[in-house]
Parts: C-alpha cells; sequence; structure tokens
C-alpha cells in the first residue's frame, strides 16, 4: 500500500488533518490509521454490568477510538479560543451538524449525542473525497532511510502491514504511550511539550 500522507489517530487532531487534507488537495492520497475502533464500536465492555473497577482493555474504547477521547465528553469547546483557526474548527462543526450558536457564544457547547454525529458526518466525507479510515490499527515503527521517510510499519488483525510514505502526521493522543516508546527506541528526536 501506498499513500501520499498517512496520519496516525483519529482524534481531533487526526480528523482535522485528513479532512483538511483531501478537501485542500483532492489528488493526495491520504489515509487516516486508528489504533481503536469507529464510533459505532465505541463502548466500554463492563458497561451495565456490576464491577467496581475498569478493567483496563488493551485498547479503552472510551478514551481511544474515532472523534478520541473527547467523543464521549460533553462537548465543550473552550480549548484554544484564543487561536485563529477556532473560527474554522466550529464552522466545520456548524456544517456538520453542531447548533450554529456555537460560532457566536462565549462557551460553545455541542454536546455528546450531537458530537458524535458531527464526527461520524465528517468521517463519512473524508471518505467521500477519497481518503480512507481504518481502524484497529497500531503503528509498530518507522521505515528509515537516513532522515529520509519511507514508509510505516502496522499492526492490524494480527499481522504486520508495510505502508509506503514520505509524509506521516502523528497525531497520537494520550494515551498512545507505547507508541511514543516504540518511536524513541528508534531514535526519533523528542521535546517535551509545555503543559
Amino acid at each position: 500500500m501506498k499513500y501520499d500522507v498517512a496520519i496516525i489517530g483519529a482524534g481531533p487532531g487526526g480528523i482535522f488533518s485528513a479532512y483538511e487534507l483531501t478537501k485542500l488537495v483532492p489528488s493526495l492520497k491520504v489515509a487516516v490509521f486508528e489504533a481503536g475502533h469507529s464510533l459505532e464500536k465505541r463502548h466500554c465492555p463492563i458497561d451495565g454490568v456490576k464491577v467496581k473497577s475498569c478493567i483496563h482493555c488493551k485498547t479503552c474504547a472510551i478514551m481511544n477510538g474515532f472523534g478520541g477521547a473527547g467523543a464521549f465528553s460533553d462537548g465543550k469547546l473552550t480549548t484554544g479560543t484564543k487561536s485563529p483557526l477556532i473560527r474554522t474548527v466550529l464552522q466545520t462543526f456548524v456544517d456538520h451538524g453542531a447548533p450554529e450558536d456555537i460560532l457566536y457564544i462565549a462557551k460553545p457547547h455541542v454536546g455528546t449525542d450531537l458530537l458524535k454525529g458531527v464526527v461520524r458526518s465528517m468521517r463519512q466525507e473524508i471518505i467521500q473525497l477519497g481518503g480512507q479510515v481504518r481502524f484497529d490499527t497500531r503503528l509498530t515503527g518507522l521505515m528509515m532511510r537516513g532522515e529520509s521517510m519511507e514508509g510505516i510499519t502496522m499492526l492490524c488483525g494480527g499481522e504486520t502491514q508495510e505502508i509506503r510514505t514520505d509524509t506521516v502526521i502523528l497525531a497520537i493522543g494520550h494515551s498512545a504511550r507505547d507508541t511514543m516508546q516504540t518511536l524513541f527506541r528508534q531514535g526519533v528526536r523528542m521535546e517535551q511539550k509545555p503543559f
């Protein structure tokens, strides 16, 4: 398989990267690879079962998957409200079913039920524009030649696959410690992010 751009992670960063790339450059072959599940398959296996604490699933369906950890939040959109890009994000949400008032109220809020439909609609548009979205697919390594990216290796359904690409966008979330360790072992230069 060969792609112009491989996006690792389908949280907000991955979704918007794929969305913007497929809209702005329709000729690009773009794929999103997500270790978690599609939104439709994201549910806790112990929901409704009398269990005192989390059973720590290897890939937590609530914290990982399409839409990221925030897919099950209440849809408050206050992070980054000082960014000039926030208007683009909010307008995109409105275009995909969010209430129009998020464009002008001080503390924009979509709500959990609507947010799921919004991100589902965005995924459908990415696919309609020629992008691909693959679930249950985990990054296992980078294929490098010196400083040049030649591809990535992925674990999908217990099989290792090689994906050829010279451009990778890492949009991994806070739960991707295994991916960070893999990249660190490969010698990828890292810089601490300020909080």
